[in-house]
């Protein structure tokens, strides 16, 4: 009796405290972010929330942005329906950022969809019995840890024989550029270790339910941000064979009176979306995958409007894998042709430039023993 009498005596004043701490912090409604992102432009109509991957295209679209029809299927993919596989049919699974997508073009004006036109007439010229289904699940402003989940958690149902993947700037963004549901409990994360916080069953858990654990969270958050602050920022684009670009700031501190405001927080000095060594893990994570059900792995070593021809991790750990590897440069910056001609923009190929990839690819594909 008396041991469990010192027990309560030490246990007590502990749970005390802590009850007024929960309490203290409900009342004074400490335990909401400080500062929150900006959403993507045009976000709410093109995408929603998605627990898993942070953010997916809504099903069922059949919308229309700056003129290009955007049409997804119910599955949230920018394909026709994907019907049962059929015998001698080979499957393309095409993963990848908002090229992969086809940002600024028509669903018939992607790469995936002209990939698909142009493998099936290959095959139906030489007499071939197979079918070739291209599926577009490419999402603007992926990761390749983004895509790597969806091919894990939904993309293998679909059964692909062949994975494309087209990655490389947005792994090297600050982790701002994730859409409008960040806050400073994101914003000191890559996507891996978000993505392990928010799927943690026990600490959703807790989160959920102590005003307090979720107010102590935030504050370390927001200390880890002010150490980033310390560090030196590099022009991450010289890697990657890009000029340094500006990025518009994204991030808004929420005032007492719930008004927002900009702050001074620098954005390249917080964490990529993700680092070098998840980039490499990540990459043989896909090859593993791969591997293991007898999937074959195709890359786009993707280029942008003002790329310059280069070599980085990615063209590295490709080689070293043996993956097949398209270089997107040589195909959207031939000699003798002004630079932008396959181009819309800064980043993303024009209808032109998307056929010149399918058209670069097809070969690669045909290559493969499937």
């Amino acid at each position: 009796m008396k041991r469990l009498l010192r027990i309560l005596a030490a246990v007590l004043p502990a749970v005390a405290f802590l009850a007024v701490g929960e309490v203290a912090v409900r009342i004074g409604a400490w335990a909401e972010p400080e500062l929150l992102s900006l959403p993507f432009p045009g976000e709410d109509k093109l995408m929603r929330p998605d627990a898993e991957l942070f953010w997916a295209l809504r099903p069922n679209l059949d919308i229309r942005r700056n003129r290009k029809r955007i049409r997804t299927n119910s599955l949230g993919l920018r394909s026709s329906e994907i019907e049962t596989k059929r015998p001698g049919e080979i499957r393309i699974l095409s993963l990848g950022e908002s090229t992969a997508f086809g940002q600024g073009v028509s669903n018939d004006q992607t790469y995936a969809n002209f990939l698909e036109d142009h493998l099936n007439t290959v095959a139906r010229d030489a007499g071939r019995g197979s079918h070739f289904r291209v599926i577009n699940a490419g999402v603007p402003a992926y990761s390749s840890f983004q895509s790597l989940k969806y091919l894990e958690l939904r993309g293998i149902d679909l059964q692909p024989d062949v994975v494309l993947l087209y990655h490389e700037v947005n792994d090297y963004l600050p982790s701002t550029i994730r859409g409008s549901d960040g806050s400073e409990l994101s914003f000191g994360r890559t996507d891996a270790q978000l993505y392990e916080s928010r799927t943690n069953a026990a600490r959703r858990v807790l989160m959920g339910n102590s005003a307090l654990l979720r107010f102590l969270d935030l504050r370390l958050a927001r200390y880890r941000i002010d150490r980033f602050q310390e560090a030196n920022v590099e022009a991450f684009e010289h890697g990657i064979g890009l000029p340094a670009f500006e990025l518009l700031p994204r991030i808004l501190a929420v005032a007492e009176d719930g008004y927002a405001t900009t702050t001074e927080i620098r954005e390249r000095a917080l964490p990529q979306r993700v680092s070098e060594d998840e980039r490499a893990e990540i990459l043989e994570a896909f090859q593993r995958f791969c591997a293991a059900r007898g999937i074959r792995l195709v890359a786009i070593h993707p280029s942008y409007n003002e790329s310059s021809r280069h070599r980085c991790l990615l063209t590295e750990i490709y080689d070293r894998q043996g993956v097949p590897t398209l270089e997107a440069y040589d195909v959207l910056h031939p000699p003798g042709v002004e630079q932008a001609k396959y181009f819309i923009d800064s980043f993303h190929p024009n209808a032109a430039g998307h056929r010149r990839l399918a058209e670069a690819l097809a070969p690669i594909v045909l290559e493969i023993p499937i």
